[in-house]
């Protein structure tokens, strides 16, 4: 079944889709819960924001497209190739230097003046530029918590990340630190890569993999930055389930995943195009 829905025509093997992507969690016996089903496809080249309240599926969902978290139900669809990278709202850095944690895990060599460009682009503290050598401490206590988010997304973006996750990362900064970030993230989307990075501008644009980047975010100035924002409401609903036979309770979700700007379609599966760029649509997967 999941190789005829891959060989549809409609289905457009240049988005990033979840098709039927279902979590089920069952630890508790007195208890399972169901996000989803999600259908989703998003094209490339864009930063879409997913908001929510609380426990509403969001993470889940941005863990079933980071590939984390494996659906029991459906897939989960995204080029080959497409190199991902996860961020949480809580830096996590490891105990040595400055420089050790900006590039530990990257799977290409960057010289030490395009990591502090980079750095610098992003709004990496001044008295922490070109100290390469700088101890950061266990889990980076010497440094602010601000400057640790910033340390992480620069080793991802250096790693490098094709499809870059931001699960509340952006929070806990300030507006201009957070506009700073949004900037470098949206102008390596529209330039296929970091051009102030040697190994990407030595490659001709057209040749670059395709970038996008998806943020979670309770924060309304970070959302209105974004290409594209999604409303992730109701995928995991609190209402009382129906009452099994063996006495557990079943949560079902009220609705699949919609967008706020843009009315979704009665059928079919919508696609969130980058805004300008024609909108969404739907196709039939």
């Amino acid at each position: 079944m999941v190789e005829q829905e891959r060989n549809n025509p409609e289905f457009d093997r240049e988005n990033i889709i979840l098709h039927n992507a279902t979590a089920i969690f069952d630890s508790d016996p007195e208890l399972v819960r169901r996000v989803g089903p999600v259908n989703l496809a998003l094209q490339q080249r864009q930063i879409v924001c997913i908001t929510a309240g609380n426990n509403q599926g969001k993470t889940t969902v941005l863990k079933m497209l980071g590939n984390m978290l494996i659906p029991d139900e459906g897939f989960v669809w995204y080029p080959p190739n497409l190199r991902t990278r996860y961020i949480t709202e809580i830096p996590l850095l490891l105990t040595g230097t400055l420089m050790y944690n900006l590039t530990w895990g990257n799977k290409v060599k960057h010289s030490d003046e395009d990591i502090w460009t980079l750095c610098k682009l992003i709004g990496l503290d001044n008295n922490l530029l070109n100290k390469p050598d700088l101890d950061v401490g266990l889990n980076g206590q010497r440094i602010p918590q601000s400057q640790r988010i910033l340390v992480c997304i620069a080793r991802a973006l250096l790693s490098p990340a094709d499809l870059l996750l931001l699960s509340n990362t952006l929070d806990n900064m300030s507006l201009q630190q957070a506009q700073a970030v949004m900037n470098v993230l949206s102008k390596m989307v529209d330039d296929n890569g970091l051009v102030c990075l040697e190994v990407d501008r030595k490659v001709d644009q057209s040749l670059r993999k395709k970038k996008t980047v998806i943020i979670i975010t309770s924060d309304s100035s970070i959302e209105e930055m974004c290409d594209n924002s999604l409303l992730c409401e109701g995928v995991h609903a609190m209402e009382q389930g129906q009452k099994q036979p063996d006495g557990s309770m079943v949560w079902y979700d009220q609705n699949a995943i919609r967008e706020k700007k843009t009315p979704k379609k009665d059928n079919g599966t919508t696609v969130f195009a980058k805004r300008g760029s024609g909108g969404a649509y739907t196709v039939d997967i």
